[in-house]
């Protein structure tokens, strides 16, 4: 789904702002936390020429908190406030 809407942005956006995000997949696809300082401000620059990715990535990262649970309970109850925050943001892909 991530990578769905990376290549549709990267189409979206025109031939002068293509290079700007081609190449950057393994960045998008990896976790902020795994990241050097360059590569966070390669991944910083993206965001900034491009809210969707910014939005897509930002839900990537908090879903990984669903695994940190403990309760069943506790965990559907983020996966419905998870699923709620991703109905407003209009990203096909994800929906």
């Amino acid at each position: 789904m991530f990578d769905e809407l990376r290549r549709a942005e990267f189409f979206r956006q025109g031939k002068k702002k293509r290079g700007l995000i081609k190449g950057k997949k393994w960045l998008l696809m990896s976790r902020w936390t795994n990241l050097t300082g360059v590569q966070r401000g390669e991944l910083n620059r993206l965001f900034q020429l491009n809210r969707r990715v910014f939005k897509a990535y930002m839900l990537k990262e908090s879903l990984e908190r669903l695994w940190n649970y403990r309760y069943r309970g506790a965990m559907l109850n983020y996966l419905t406030q998870w699923m709620d925050q991703l109905k407003w943001q209009r990203l096909a892909p994800f929906e």
